[in-house]
C-alpha cells in the first residue's frame, strides 16, 4: 500500500503525456470563451514551453483549424484581444470578410488580415490600460505576426494614451476609465474565480485545513511541501475580521511587493500590512526581512530577501484579492436595491432615514443631521444621490482589487471629490481644470511607456 504522501506526489508528476497533435492537447485542457462583436470564440490558455513546440515564433499564440490556444503569460485583460486576433487570422478569406463587413471589400488576402490587426488593437486601445497595452505591443512586436508594416499602426495606438491627442477631452478620458475599470473588474475577477478552482490551489487549501486539523502530522511537517507558501498568511488575513477591514490597504501595499527585487528595501506606512508581512517572515526561506536599524518611529522597512518574493507576493495577492471582488459584486448587487430604499425613506420610514443621512453625510454630526431634509427631496433625486454615492464608492474599491495605476486613482478620486465640491456650488470651470491638469499627468506617465514599447526613436520626432 502507498503511503499517503507518495500518493499525492506520485498524482502530481503523472501528469498527461502531451501528444504531439495540437487537437489532442487541446482537448486536455479548460476551454474558455469571450464574445467579440456577438462572435463567441472559445480558447484554450497554452504555457509557452507548448507554444513552442507546436508554433515557432509565438508570444501570443496560434491556431490548429478552429482550435484557438492562447498564451497563458498573458495578462486576463491581454487573453479576449489575443484571442480574437487569432481567431480572425484563422479564418479564411471568405469568412473573414464575413466578420469584417463591407469595409474590406474588395480588398485582398492579407490587407484584410492588416485590418483584423487593426481592429484588434483598436478595441483594445479602448479599455486597456497604458501598462497592459505597452506589454501587448512588446509581445507582439515578438511574435511572428508582427511585421513592419505594423509598425504605423503600432504608432498610432500609442498615440491614443498621449494627453496632447485631440480626442483626450476630460469627459473622453474620465468617460474610458469608468469603461475600462468595468472590463478590469469582469476580466480580472473571472480570472480569479479560475485561479480558485484551479485544481492546485484546492489541494493546498485542503492540505492546509488537514494540517490544522491533524496535530500529530503537522508537528512532523507532513503537509508543508504540499502546500502554497503563501497559503497559511492568506488564510489568516482573509479569516480575521480587523485584518479584512483593512484589504484594500494591504492588497495595496502588496501589489507593490510584487514589483520589488531581491535587496530592495520598502517603507510600510500601513500597520496592518506590516502585522501580515510579519507572518511572511516566520515561513521557511522568507521573502522579506524588517529591518530593525530604522531609526524612523511609526515606520516599518522591510528588504526583500529572495529573488522569489514577487512571485510569493503575487500569489498572496491572488488570494487577498479574492474577497475585495466579492465585496464589489456584492455592492453592484445593493445598487439594485436602492429605489426599495428611497421608497421606504419617502414613506417615513425614520431608521431608515436616519442609515441614509449617515451613509450620505458622514462627516456631519449626528446630532445635526435630524434637520436635513432629506425626506422633502424629491425621490428621483435621493435615489440618484444615493446610487452615486454607491457607484463611488465601488470603483474605489474596484481600483484597487484591479490594480489599477496610482496615479490613475488619485485622478478619479479627485474627480469624485471635486465632484462633491461642485456640487456646493463651487465655480466648475476651476474644478475643470484641476480635474484636466491631473489627467493630463497621469496620462503622460503611461505615455511615455507606450512610446518605448512601440520604439521612441520613431515618436521622438
Amino acid at each position: 500500500m502507498l503511503s499517503s504522501r507518495f500518493s499525492l506526489r506520485l498524482e502530481q508528476s503523472m501528469q498527461p503525456m502531451f501528444s504531439d497533435d495540437p487537437e489532442d492537447y487541446y482537448d486536455t485542457l479548460s476551454e474558455f470563451e469571450v464574445d467579440f462583436f456577438g462572435v463567441r470564440i472559445p480558447y484554450v490558455l497554452c504555457p509557452q514551453t507548448r507554444l513552442n513546440h507546436y508554433s515557432h515564433d509565438t508570444t501570443l499564440g496560434f491556431h490548429d483549424g478552429d482550435k484557438i490556444f492562447v498564451s497563458k503569460n498573458l495578462s486576463p485583460t491581454q487573453v479576449p484581444f489575443a484571442a480574437f486576433m487569432i481567431y480572425l487570422e484563422s479564418r479564411p478569406k471568405d469568412r473573414l470578410r464575413a466578420v469584417l463587413g463591407e469595409s474590406v471589400e474588395g480588398m485582398s488576402y492579407e490587407d484584410m488580415k492588416d485590418v483584423a490587426t487593426q481592429v484588434t488593437f483598436e478595441t483594445a486601445a479602448e479599455t486597456l490600460r497604458p501598462r497592459d497595452m505597452a506589454d501587448f505591443i512588446e509581445r507582439f512586436r515578438h511574435d511572428r505576426k508582427y511585421d513592419d508594416r505594423h509598425f504605423e499602426l503600432m504608432e498610432d495606438i500609442a498615440a491614443r494614451y498621449s494627453p496632447d491627442h485631440p480626442d483626450a477631452t476630460h469627459t473622453a478620458i474620465l468617460a474610458r476609465e469608468r469603461t475600462s475599470l468595468d472590463f478590469y473588474v469582469e476580466r480580472i475577477g473571472e480570472y480569479l474565480r479560475n485561479h480558485q478552482r484551479n485544481k492546485w490551489v484546492r489541494s493546498s487549501k485542503a492540505m492546509l485545513t488537514l494540517q490544522e486539523q491533524t496535530e500529530r502530522l503537522s508537528a512532523k511537517g507532513f503537509f508543508e511541501e504540499y502546500i502554497v507558501k503563501c497559503e497559511p498568511v492568506a488564510d489568516s488575513v482573509i479569516n480575521n475580521e480587523r485584518l479584512r477591514a483593512h484589504l484594500p490597504e494591504i492588497v495595496d501595499a502588496i501589489l507593490q511587493l510584487e514589483e520589488s527585487h531581491k535587496g530592495d528595501r520598502i517603507e510600510i506606512s500601513s500597520k496592518a500590512t506590516a502585522y501580515v508581512l510579519g507572518m511572511c517572515v516566520n515561513i521557511a526561506n522568507p521573502p522579506l526581512r524588517f529591518i530593525d536599524d530604522d531609526p524612523t518611529p511609526d515606520r516599518n522597512l522591510v528588504e526583500i530577501t529572495s529573488g522569489h518574493g514577487p512571485e510569493f507576493f503575487a500569489a498572496l495577492n491572488r488570494r487577498l484579492r479574492v474577497p475585495l471582488f466579492e465585496e464589489v459584486y456584492a455592492r453592484q448587487e445593493a445598487l439594485e436595491g436602492v429605489e426599495e430604499v428611497v421608497t421606504r425613506v419617502s414613506a417615513g420610514d425614520r431608521d431608515l432615514r436616519a442609515l441614509v443621512q449617515g451613509y450620505l453625510f458622514p462627516d456631519i454630526p449626528k446630532e445635526t443631521r435630524e434637520p436635513l431634509p432629506i425626506p422633502a427631496l424629491p425621490p428621483e433625486d435621493l435615489q440618484i444621490a444615493l446610487s452615486e454615492k454607491m457607484v463611488d464608492g465601488t470603483r474605489g474599491l474596484a481600483e484597487v482589487a484591479t490594480a489599477a495605476p496610482r496615479d490613475i486613482r488619485d485622478v478619479m478620486r479627485a474627480t469624485r471629490v471635486l465632484s462633491d465640491l461642485g456640487g456646493l456650488g463651487l465655480d466648475e470651470s476651476i474644478l475643470t481644470a484641476a480635474v484636466i491638469d491631473k489627467l493630463r499627468t497621469a496620462r503622460a506617465v503611461g505615455y511615455e511607456r507606450l512610446r518605448y514599447a512601440v520604439g521612441a526613436r520613431a515618436l521622438a520626432g
